[in-house]
């Protein structure tokens, strides 16, 4: 591109001078002239503006890529050994996010991971929260079932009063888009169920079981597609029935 820019302009410009060197010889000429000199001057203007903008907003937007790249990675490798100096630095590879796209989301999940690591409740759950919350375009369905069921796994190390707090808002989030995360929804169910049934909730446990049961016949050809999910529910449901009335 611009080595046919230089070769047009020179162009340009040793036609100017040629007609520069001409005569005139009428009013007609002159005008001529006048239109020509314009048009390079033109053409030398477009032609430094577009090789100035090319080169340097690639370069810029590469670097700048990079650097948060690092700031990322030097995020992570604090997040072990020390909770404080990791999430700050996660913090400012998000404000370094200038498309606030990919580098916050994973932000995000680095510093409710680093919490949970060092049983920060709270701050878990705060960026747990940011994280269901956060909204942009290159962001997937997969990308969002995938970062909840490694946290949900991960999160039994907390009290259950906590897990209970991760289910609750899991379930708030994905229930704006039952469409996409049916399944997910019913996997937060079965663990509320669990977890409600370790706590000797029985009472509670009935009625989720009933809402999945709901679930496992709603839909078309249920029946088949949700086979696997109904096994579930039979099988905490004869664990109830065990507990109620025939406990060992």
């Amino acid at each position: 591109k611009v080595t046919v820019s230089v070769l047009y302009w020179c162009f340009r410009r040793c036609l100017r001078e040629e007609r520069k060197g001409r005569k005139s010889t009428s009013h007609l000429s002159s005008k001529s002239h006048t239109q020509s000199d314009a048009m390079a001057d033109e053409d030398e203007y477009y032609f430094e503006d577009d090789y100035g903008c090319d080169g340097g907003d690639d370069d810029g937007e590469e670097t700048w890529e990079t650097a948060v790249e690092n700031d990322y990675a030097d995020a992570k490798s604090l997040v072990d050994t020390n909770l404080k100096n990791a999430v700050q630095r996660f913090k400012e590879v998000v404000a370094a996010d200038e498309d606030h796209g990919r580098w916050t989301f994973k932000s995000y999940k680095g510093i409710y991971r680093a919490a949970t690591k060092h049983r920060d409740a709270d701050l878990m759950l705060e960026y747990y929260q940011k994280m269901l919350d956060f909204q942009w375009p290159q962001r997937t369905r997969h990308d969002i079932e995938k970062a909840i069921n490694k946290h949900v796994d991960r999160c039994n190390v907390f009290p259950h009063d906590v897990q209970r707090k991760v289910y609750e808002v899991t379930l708030a989030a994905i229930s704006k888009d039952l469409r996409n995360f049916d399944k997910l929804w019913f996997a937060m169910k079965l663990r509320v169920a669990n977890l409600l049934f370790a706590e000797k909730q029985y009472d509670a446990v009935a009625e989720e079981i009933e809402r999945m049961h709901q679930w496992c016949s709603e839909g078309e050809q249920a029946e088949q597609r949700k086979a696997t999910q109904r096994l579930n529910v039979y099988a905490l449901e004869l664990q109830l029935f065990t507990e109620r009335y025939d406990p060992v």
